[in-house]
Formats: C-alpha cells, structure tokens, sequence
C-alpha cells in the first residue's frame, strides 16, 4: 500500500498478526509495522516521512513515539481484562509475578491480582533503558514471571526469569485504528483548510497581520512585508511593538473597540486599515489587521471602471498621427512630446478646427499615463447642471431622476489618466470653482454625497477663445486660468500652415477614398488653388471639403475645375449679401460686422455664436436679419 494515512506499529508478532487481519478485513487505509521501543520510534518516523498522518501503537512504544514526532499517535488500550488473560496463562503463580511498564500501564495491576490471589508487584520504568537494571532488580526481589512488552519478556528470560507478553485484545486495536483514520480525516480537512487560507491570505491584496496575546506576531502576509518593507522570517515570532513601533493593533487586545475603514500613513503610502480581536468563545486570542493600500484600491476600482465604461475611454491618436511637415507643426510635436512627459496640467489654445483634441489623445499616449483612460467632454455641449453631474457624478438620491445606485464622475472614470477639457472657456462659472477644488486637493465630492473620493487625474484643457478677455469680463476665474494654464500649447491655424495643406490634402483622400474609389489623387493645379484659400474652419473644413470634392470629381484626378466650384460654394456660404432697401447704420454695421467675425470663429455654429456674443438663438437671427444678413 502506498502512503497509507494510519500505520500501525506493532509492538509483538501477534499484535501484528491481528492488525494486519483487521485491515484486511474492513479495506481501512493503514499499513503494519513491526517494533518495540526504539525499533518501534524508528518506523513510525519513516512511516511518517513516507507520508503517514497517525500513528497506533501501545504501552511504553506508542509514548516513546508521541515523544518523538509531531503527528498524532493513538494509543491501543490494555484492558484490565487484557491482564486476567495473561495471568490465566501462567504456570507458576506460586512466586510474586512483576508487571513491569510505564506508570499507565502497570498502575492498577497489584489490586487485579489481589483480587486473583496473586502476588503482583508493579515495577515503573521511564525509559527503556532501565529495563535490565529493573529486571535484575525483580530477580534479586525473587519475582519468578514477568508481564510486559516483547523487549521487556526477551530481557527477563536472559536474566532467568519467566516473561509473558500482555497482549491487547482485537476489539481495542480494531477501535484504534478506526479513530486513527478519523483524527487522519479531520487532519487532512484542516491541511486543505489551512492551505486555503494560506493562499488566501498570501494572494490577497491587502496586508495582513496577525498578533496573539503576548503581542508576538504569528501572520505576516508578502503584501505587508512590502508595505513596511520588513522579511515575514525577521518579525514572526517577535513582538510587534519591536518592529512595528508606532503599530496600534496590540490596542484591540486590550478590549479597546475595533477599528474599521481607518486611514493611516505607512511611509509615504497612504492605506485604510481595518483591526479587529479574535475570540473564541468570547475570549480574546489574537488581534489582527488588513491593510490596504488606496493606490491600490483605485487600481482595481479603475478596472472595474474601465471594464464597465470601455468605449469612449481610449485615446486612438498619436503625436505622430498630426498630419504636417511646416516649421509650427513641428515645433509644435516636439514641445508636445517634452510635455507629455510632465503630470502637469496643459491649455491648448487654438482656433475651432484646429486639431486640438487629437493633440490632446497624442499627448495622453506618449505620457506615462497612456495605459489610463482618457476621458473628453466639451464643456460648451452640455447644460450646467447636465456638465456638474457628467463632471463630479452623483450619488442616488441626489435629485428628481438620479440613477438608481448614484453614476460615477468623468473625475472617477479618468483616474490614472487624462481628462481632456474641450472649451473650457465656455465653462459655467460657479462650476469653475468647483473645478478649482477639485484641482486644488484632488478629490471628488458626488452631488448629494458625504464622503471624498480621491482622484489621480491630469488635466488638458483646450480653447478657442481668448482667456484673457474673458477674465476681465467676469466670465472666467483667474485663478483656475492659472492652475490649468502650467504648461501652453498653440495649435497654429490652417491659413498659418500653407505648406501642410498638400499633406493634409492627401491624408484626407487616402482616408475617405471609399465615397469614389476612382479618384486617386489631386491635380496640382488643383491643390495650389486649394493652397488660395484661407480656411477659417481650418482642418476641420479643409476634412469636410475633401469629402465634398471626392463626391463632384470625374475622374482619377480631382481637376482644377472641380476646386473651383468647391471654393465657390464655401465663399457663398460665406457671403451675407445686402437685400434691397436703406443701408445699414455705422452703429449696425459695426454690430454686423462683429457677428460676422464670431459666427467665423464659431466655425458657423449659431447656436454657439448667439451664446458667446450673449443672445439667444432668436436674437441673433434678427439681428442678422435687420443688418441684411441672411440668417440661414
């Protein structure tokens, strides 16, 4: 049988004998060794090394091997009955007879035999050794028979004396053997228990320590050895306050209340920890600890985060992917590139149309954080009430069709990445200071919440507007201006970047080629007109012009002719001809005028354009309409 989990170790042939029959018969998984004493000790210890998890045996063997290993060893009983048996056996009873043995097995004996009418005389031992001294000893006494185990008979006949081996019964051993498989069962449930608590405690993210009523550490997960950066081997066993000085966990010991969701500092580290007592039948045994580290916390937060809220978090453009090859653009990349490289905020300055959120993505990708989310919201799209709650989120609750179970900020979504502020200008104001906050001490407070959630997010913000003037109108804060204004990056206009338009021209072709796969590229005549025209919806429009002309070629090549009908139709839209009557005032023309340069900077959005200039929608298409402008 191999690794059997019980191994009997019998002390005398016969017990052996009987054992073996006993296996056999109920199928039990022990195996039988033969030895007394110290033979006995020798093959419970090999018995173990092979992988046995209790040991039986008796009398003097079965303490002598309790002595000397750590597993179980279950011990066959010797009955009273067992020694009638055995005194029934002799033939001279006429001289006193010795049982000789370990305190256990020998007390008792002289009152069975007064009760027998023999002259029993109890003869203790404390180790094997004494055994020839004991004997010669009972011989001199004129103890004729001695009763004991097989070395203790083969002793005695040496010394001249009758021996007899107090054998135990089949019941007594039948019953060891099965409560050595019990107790190997339990054993083996309480190995599988304790390993699995092993890797659980060792996998688990939090430190965790472990302290019993001394104070002495008996538990130091690796997540703790990393945090205090100290070895499990140099602190289980020591008291914690040797290595731990400041450690408040020998508090719980001594009846104080446990201490749940508890933030500390550990080094630099900030972690919340939580300490509670063990008991057992409601005494205090130990006290332990998990501590968890909170950029850990928002780690595996920011998974889930990034898991529930994939689309849309992922910046797709790289520095690399800015179509140009002029002296601005280059700059541009390279500066670009250096901030990356810094957790500082950046304001991208630029016309509409400019490529300030591709910027943004490149410089999200070649920073540290690329592997975070990247998160934009325009800030000029939303209400102020929509943008606070997409902003800071809210907790459930919090107002009339709030989401069931609160929603989590763009601040939370964007932690260990970028947030993107597009046209930060058009922020709100009382928002602004809300941002500032959050800036300032980098956590978040949910609307309708109590409690903060620290945040690691950078910020680039963008605009199109001159921050500057909006300052001195009240309009924007100076002092969040200043905070998100670190590091400044101009996206140079599209009229700036004559050279680029050809590049850009060719990007765009091979990029929407599929609306009429048989153009394959543009005429030079035709891009030098392109090159004639000023673009104030800078890439953006020239995008947009590129899908039109693909549409109105013939051709393999879009011809000269085809631009010019193009660049017709964008002047057109361009123009707000006069209708028939009284010209306009100098005080009309004036205000004519400044709507025509807000609507082109607002790339034509009227909506925009009527909010920047500060009337509604309405408004402005009456204004342009009694200037004579064609409100389309």
């Amino acid at each position: 049988m191999k690794n059997p989990k019980v191994v009997v170790v019998a002390t005398y042939p016969g017990m052996g004998e009987d054992a073996a029959e006993i296996v056999a018969h109920f199928g039990l998984d022990a195996q039988v060794l033969t030895g007394d004493f110290a033979e006995g000790v020798k093959a419970a210890r090999q018995a173990i090394a092979d992988g046995a998890e209790v040991i039986v045996s008796r009398s003097a063997t079965a303490v002598l091997i309790a002595k000397s290993v750590e597993v179980p060893v279950v011990e066959v009983e010797i009955s009273p009955y067992d020694l009638v048996r055995c005194l029934a056996g002799l033939r001279d009873r006429r001289r006193p007879i010795g049982v000789i043995g370990f305190q256990k097995l020998v007390y008792g004996s002289a009152s069975i035999g007064k009760m027998l009418g023999a002259d029993i005389r109890e003869i203790v031992i404390g180790a094997a050794e004494e055994l020839p001294d004991k004997m010669a000893a009972a011989a001199a006494e004129g103890i004729g028979t001695i009763i004991g185990g097989a070395t203790a008979v083969d002793i005695a006949k040496k010394c001249g004396l009758e021996g007899a081996v107090l054998t135990s019964g089949k019941e007594a051993l039948a019953k060891a053997i099965h409560d050595a498989l019990r107790i190997a069962e339990v054993r083996s449930r309480e190995r599988a228990r304790a390993e699995l608590i092993r890797v659980l405690v060792d996998t688990s993210n939090d430190g965790i320590i472990v302290i019993d009523t001394d104070e002495r550490v008996t538990l130091f997960n690796p997540p703790a050895a990393k945090l205090f950066n100290i070895r499990a081997g140099d602190i289980i066993g020591a008291g914690i306050l040797d290595k731990i000085p400041d450690s408040q966990l020998p508090k719980v010991i001594r009846n104080q209340p446990a201490e749940t969701e508890t933030l500390q500092k550990i080094g630099d580290k900030l972690v919340v920890i939580n300490r509670h007592a063990i008991k057992i039948d409601n005494r205090t045994v130990g006290a332990f600890e998990s501590i968890r580290d909170i950029t850990e916390i928002q780690r595996v937060e920011h998974l889930v985060r990034r898991r529930l809220h994939a689309r849309g978090l992922v910046a797709r453009a790289r520095l690399d992917d800015i179509v140009g090859d002029g002296a601005s653009i280059r700059a541009l990349k390279q500066k670009a590139g250096k901030y990356a490289q810094t957790g500082s905020a950046i304001l991208i300055m630029g016309e509409s149309g400019t490529g300030k959120e591709i910027l943004a993505q490149g410089i999200h990708n070649a920073s540290p954080r690329s592997k975070g989310p990247f998160v934009a919201v325009n800030c000029a799209a939303l209400p102020e009430s929509l943008l606070e709650s997409e902003l800071f989120g809210y907790e459930e609750g919090a107002f009339t069709g709030a989401r069931k179970g609160g929603k989590q900020g763009l601040f939370e979504l964007a932690h260990g990445g970028t947030l993107f502020l597009d046209e930060i200008g058009e922020m709100p104001r009382p928002l602004q200071s809300r941002l500032l906050r959050v800036l300032q001490e980098r956590v978040v407070l949910r609307i309708g919440g109590n409690s903060i959630i620290p945040v690691d997010v950078r910020i680039i913000a963008a605009t199109n507007r001159n921050i500057h003037h909006l300052i001195e109108q009240g309009q924007f804060r100076a002092d969040l201006y200043y905070r998100i204004n670190t590091l400044t990056l101009f996206v140079p206009p599209l009229r700036d970047r004559e050279g680029d338009i050809g590049l850009l021209a060719a990007h765009f072709l091979r990029k929407h080629g599929g609306t009429n796969p048989q153009v394959k590229a543009i005429g030079p005549a035709a891009l030098k007109l392109l090159a004639t025209y000023n673009w104030p919806g800078n890439v953006r429009e020239l995008e947009h012009a590129l899908e039109r002309l693909l549409l109105l070629a013939e051709g393999e090549l879009i011809a000269e002719d085809t631009v010019h009908v193009l660049l017709a139709d964008l002047r057109a839209d361009r123009q707000w001809g006069l209708p028939a009557g009284p010209a306009p005032t100098a005080l009309q023309q004036v205000e004519a005028d400044f709507i025509e340069k807000v609507l082109a900077e607002e790339n034509y959005n009227k909506t925009k354009a009527a909010k920047r200039i500060g009337v509604s929608r309405s408004t402005l298409w009456r204004k342009l309409g009694r200037t004579g402008y064609d409100a389309k």
